[in-house]
This record gives C-alpha cells, structure tokens and sequence, in this order.
C-alpha cells in the first residue's frame, strides 16, 4: 500500500506543475488583453483627433486658400495660374501631412505585443521542463 503512495507521488508533482503552468499562462493572457485594450484606445484617440483635425483643416485651408489666391493676383499672376498654383502648394503640405498621420496610426497599432513574446517565452519554458522531467515523451 505505501508502494502504491509512491508511485502516484510523481504524479502529483505534475500536476502541480500543470496548475502552475496554468497560473501564469492565466495571467499572461490577462496582461495581453489589457496590453490589447490599450492599444485600442490609443488608435481610437488617433482616429478622432485626425477627423477632426481634417474637418477644421477643410474649413481653414478653405478660407487661407481664397486669400491666397487673392494674393498671388494681386502680385500680377492671371487668376486663371494663381489658384492651381496655391492648390498644388496646399496639396504636398496635405500629402506630408497625411504620411505623417499614418505612420504615428501604424504606431500606435503595429508590432508584435510584449504580451505574446512572454506567453510564448512561458510556454517554452513549460515544455522544457516537463521534458527534463520525463513527464513528456521528448518530441524530435
């Protein structure tokens, strides 16, 4: 009977090791979600500050646009040149500007989440020991 005892004891370490496994997957899971959310919000925040920056961009660019074209006919050059001159000039500074909003998007969104390197870190970790253990069949 005390045999038997001995023979089951290993097995609890196991499981022990199982559970503890667990625990930290459990929490690394709970540390991506969280890592996830955030990211979430940080694009959301983008995502608004630059509508809004257009709609107000829209409106100014609108009304500078008329005084400059005002301006550049007003230095001799045919109505007909000044306003696709101003346009263009506005139409890099858009374009700039544009490239500039979506790299700080694929910022704030892109890249691999710290949260999975260590899920993934654990998980190796766990089935290094369980086969230093002998609990597991080493897979090759």
């Amino acid at each position: 009977m005390n045999n038997a005892r001995q023979d089951f004891a290993p097995v609890g370490h196991v499981a022990d090791v199982f559970s503890s496994a667990l625990r930290v997957v459990q929490g690394e899971i709970a540390l991506l979600r969280a890592e996830v959310r955030q990211r979430a919000q940080s694009a959301q925040t983008a995502i608004v500050m630059g509508v809004l920056a257009v709609v107000l961009g829209v409106t100014a660019l609108n009304v500078l646009a008329g005084a400059a074209v005002a301006a550049v006919v007003a230095m001799g050059l045919p109505p007909h040149w000044a306003a696709p001159l101003v346009g263009v000039i506005l139409a890099v500074i858009a374009g700039l500007l544009a490239r500039k909003a979506f790299a700080a998007l694929r910022n704030a969104t892109g890249g691999t989440l710290r949260a999975v390197e260590q899920v993934r870190r654990d998980v190796d970790s766990i089935q290094s020991a369980i086969i230093q253990t002998g609990a597991m069949p080493n897979e090759k």
